[in-house]
């Protein structure tokens, strides 16, 4: 936990300074099996899109930039679609944490 909250407080650091990363989608030259298989995050207007792997059951968490728990889900194999207000949000996987930004 004392992790997360050091890496929440870094994030925010960037952010203010305007260094930072949205997430993006993947680079055509992967393999499109590699990136089906692992859960992703999109941005898309007003929002987010999870995707867990092929065949994976993933919990994701959403965090504001100042550590609000903002919502959690759990998707197996599929995509869903979560509204957000514009802002700076953590979006935290089994296997990963990314800084997004919702416009």
């Amino acid at each position: 936990m004392r992790n997360f909250l050091l890496h929440i407080a870094a994030s925010a650091a960037l952010l203010c300074t305007g260094v930072g990363m949205q997430a993006t989608p993947a680079i055509d030259n992967l393999s499109s099996e590699i990136v089906k298989n692992e859960p992703s995050v999109r941005v898309i207007p007003g929002g987010l899109e999870l995707t867990s792997g092929s065949g994976k059951s993933c919990h994701f968490a959403i965090y504001s930039i100042t550590g609000q728990l903002v919502k959690q889900i759990t998707i197996t194999d599929s995509s869903v679609t979560i509204d957000l207000p514009q802002g700076y949000y953590i979006v935290k996987c089994n296997e990963w944490f990314k800084k997004v930004i919702v416009k």
